[in-house]
């Protein structure tokens, strides 16, 4: 470990070496998605006049989504 700017290497880091609260969260691999929800981003048009947003949805061409799948590997 590397100590800078006057610190006390004797000192004891509590940000690092906490207990029971730094362990890792396990879940279940059922609990994880297997695809992305993307009606989380959906809004309603009424939401987006209420906070002035844009009212004309994009839609990719499908050129556009053939570019965007080939960049991503």
């Amino acid at each position: 470990k590397v100590n800078f700017l006057g610190e006390d290497p004797d000192l004891k880091n509590n940000e690092e070496e906490e207990g029971p609260a730094r362990k890792k969260v396990c879940l279940p691999i059922e609990t994880i998605p297997l695809c992305y929800n993307y009606n989380q981003h959906k809004l309603t048009e009424i939401v987006r006049q209420q906070y002035n947003l844009s009212t004309d949805i994009y839609s990719q061409s499908e050129y556009e989504k053939l570019i965007m799948s080939m960049r991503s590997g």
